[in-house]
């Protein structure tokens, strides 16, 4: 039969067609339907593909077969199941492949030690569910953790990591930081942590690991026992243990937890824990008490002040109840008795009683005729005029006598109206006299008082000047000189003008009105305000007259406050210039003894003092003006009263006469005092335990010297 050719549209035309028809089943045309291809020839294509990559995805395949991938995608399960391929997601792969893919990775799991699905995932280009199927069977033969899901480490890495870390582990005596520690060694770090988890769970590893990965730190037995020793040793050698000191020395377990956990019976405070033992002791303090006592000395110094309320609080209810009855009674900073209390009411009697006579003196209207039945004086005292007579009688710091003036006012007072009912009863018609007599007594009392208070403030003048020729600074000189003038010159004055009018007053009330000051003034005139002395000193000195010349020439020098040698006459009695006022003085040039006295007098000052204050970063200026002073007296024998400002002068001039060390610790508790004043605030950093060690050597300075 002969042949002949078609014309090539006619033939796409019946191909075409017979495609359509379903004649030409297996026939796919390419893309630009220029050929057609069929499916046994897709088959071979595709197979040549894949022996020689191994692997490709559908969309790769046709595009080598120039056919659409919706052509290709039909065929391919069939051509999966009879060439033992597999089909993941759009890629097929062949078996060789998939076993050099597991091959290669378990030697680089051989190589390594370890390997991370995610990253043969990440390198493959293929499904991570895949990856996982493919490995499955490593779970049996390598190690893997449920900590680290996607990861596979051959046993004998493991070991090997595993020793290393415990023999690290065995071998320190201080805390280990992880985070820091892993980075030394060149293992997975994820592997590590999850080792170290395991490895707390053992009871014979020599530590404890507190905390999580990166913030993890590895404590050594022997290290937490050597510190927790440490923190029991000191609680056992003071009876208390601040929480700071307890995380000082153990920084890992809560202070608190930690104390209560290792002893039980311990009292947790605010700032401290204290043993039952210290409590006792208070007690046992209290129960003896029968004056009265600052708080701060029954407790340690270094117990916060909160604290030692909370503590006297506590034993005094117990005392208290112990005793059936309030024998003691609290003043916050202080404890009395109500032995004593009431002792101090039993002992003003004298002065209740001169109190009741001055009170009837000034009604002499009252008591100009026989008094009508029931007819009295309503006398009372105020609190501040008890604080006055405590502080004066029986040296009570000024807190605690206004505290005690408040708590003993009613009897006071009672007593005072008993005794103003019977001097009226009994003495209706008293003879004048007798009360001029009580109310001169008073004046008398007042001129003797203020004539003490002048002798120790030419004292403290005598020495604060002759310690002037001692510092090499003429500035410092010069500057210190104006203090003792405007300062110590103001009170010198006062004191004398008020002693100078006492000798012209005849009896109380002229004195008063002399002065146009109260009673309580006079009694106390140290409490005066500087505005109100110098406004006296002013107008006392106007108003003189036998002795003005003298006191004009002190009140020009005080008020130009350079003219430190008109006070000097006084200080050292010199008489060459004829004046009469030192003459009645009757003062003597300063003697040997003098200056041993003044000196005792000043180091049982600061050291009574320096006892009292707690060492803080409020109380810092305080402490190192009160050493600063006491080892001034140490090194040059002879005692100095000035304010703080001096302190820096005075430090430095003492720099080159004491050990270097003290030097050091001073001069950085000046520079933190300093940068504390300069931020204008008391909670600037000040390391208190550098204030303890000041006050300290200030406490033993003072004791060198008694």
């Amino acid at each position: 039969m002969a042949s002949h050719d078609l014309p090539e549209d006619l033939f796409l035309k019946f191909m075409e067609q017979g495609i359509a028809k379903g004649l030409l089943p297996e026939c796919v045309p390419t893309i630009q339907r220029d050929a057609y291809l069929s499916r046994s020839y897709i088959e071979r294509a595709c197979a040549r593909t894949l022996q020689q990559e191994g692997r490709a995805s559908i969309a790769q395949l046709a595009q080598t077969l120039h056919i659409q991938p919706d052509a290709l995608l039909p065929m391919v399960p069939d051509f999966e199941r009879k060439n033992n391929w597999t089909l993941v997601g759009d890629t097929l792969l062949t078996r060789v492949y998939q076993e050099d893919l597991k091959r290669t990775t378990l030697k680089q799991l051989d190589t390594d030690g370890y390997i991370t699905l995610l990253h043969v995932t990440s390198q493959a280009s293929l499904p991570h569910r895949f990856i996982q199927e493919l490995f499955q069977d490593l779970a049996s033969t390598h190690a893997c953790y449920d900590e680290l899901p996607d990861m596979y480490f051959c046993k004998r890495y493991t070991e090997d990591l595993e020793k290393q870390i415990w023999d690290a582990l065995s071998a320190v005596t201080t805390p280990l930081t992880m985070s820091t520690w892993i980075k030394t060694l060149d293992a997975q770090q994820d592997l590590v942590y999850v080792l170290l988890s395991q490895m707390t769970k053992r009871p014979d590893l020599p530590g404890v690991l507190r905390g999580r990965r990166e913030r993890a730190i590895y404590i050594p037995n022997t290290f937490r026992d050597h510190q927790l020793a440490m923190i029991d040793s000191l609680l056992q050698a003071s009876n208390y243990i601040e929480y700071d000191t307890v995380q000082h020395h153990y920084a890992w377990t809560a202070p608190r937890e930690l104390l209560q956990k290792r002893h039980a019976d311990l009292v947790l405070l605010t700032s401290c824990a204290v043993t039952p033992a210290l409590i006792q002791a208070l007690e046992d303090a209290l129960m003896q008490l029968d004056t009265w006592v600052e708080t701060r000395s029954l407790l340690p110094s270094a117990i916060a002040a909160p604290d030692v309320l909370t503590l006297v609080d506590a034993a005094l209810q117990r005392v208290n109840k112990a005793a059936k009855k309030g024998t003691l009674v609290s003043f916050g900073q202080h404890v009395a008795s109500t032995s004593f209390l009431q002792s101090i009411v039993d002992a003003a009697q004298p002065f209740i009683v001169q109190c009741a006579q001055t009170e009837l003196a000034n009604e002499k209207r009252t008591h100009s005729a026989k008094p009508k039945k029931g007819q009295g004086i309503d006398a009372k005292f105020s609190a501040q005029e008890i604080q006055v007579y405590i502080e004066q009688q029986h040296q009570l710091p000024s807190v605690l006598a206004e505290q005690v003036a408040a708590k003993i006012k009613r009897p006071m007072n009672d007593r005072l109206a008993d005794a103003v009912k019977s001097i009226y009863v009994q003495t209706p018609l008293a003879d004048v006299s007798n009360q001029e007599k009580s109310t001169n007594k008073w004046v008398q009392q007042q001129a003797a008082h203020l004539l003490s208070l002048l002798t120790k403030q030419r004292r403290t003048l005598i020495y604060d000047h002759k310690a002037l020729a001692l510092l090499d600074d003429a500035s410092v000189r010069k500057s210190m000189e104006k203090y003792m003038v405007r300062q110590l010159g103001v009170d010198f004055l006062f004191y004398l003008v008020l002693l100078v009018t006492s000798w012209h007053a005849a009896d109380q009330a002229e004195l008063l009105n002399l002065t146009g000051l109260r009673s309580v003034d006079v009694e106390r005139p140290d409490k005066v305000a500087d505005v109100q002395k110098k406004e006296v000193i002013a107008a006392l000195v106007c108003s003189e007259t036998t002795y003005k010349e003298p006191l004009a020439r002190l009140l020009d020098a005080m008020t130009t406050g350079k003219k430190l040698g008109e006070f000097q006459a006084y200080l050292y009695a010199d008489t060459s210039n004829s004046n009469p006022l030192i003459e009645r003085l009757g003062w003597s040039a300063p003697t040997e003894s003098d200056l041993t006295e003044a000196r005792e007098e000043l180091i049982r000052t600061l050291q009574q003092q320096l006892t009292s204050t707690t060492a803080s970063a409020a109380t810092a200026p305080l402490i190192l003006h009160l050493t600063t002073l006491a080892l001034f007296q140490d090194v040059y024998a002879m005692p100095l009263n000035v304010s703080g400002k001096f302190v820096p002068a005075v430090l430095k001039q003492l720099s080159s006469r004491l050990d270097a060390a003290m030097v050091e610790l001073l001069s950085s508790t000046q520079d933190a005092i300093l940068a504390q004043q300069k931020e204008k605030t008391t909670t600037a950093a000040i390391d208190t335990e550098l204030v303890k060690q000041v006050r300290q050597i200030g406490i033993e300075t003072c004791k060198k010297q008694q």
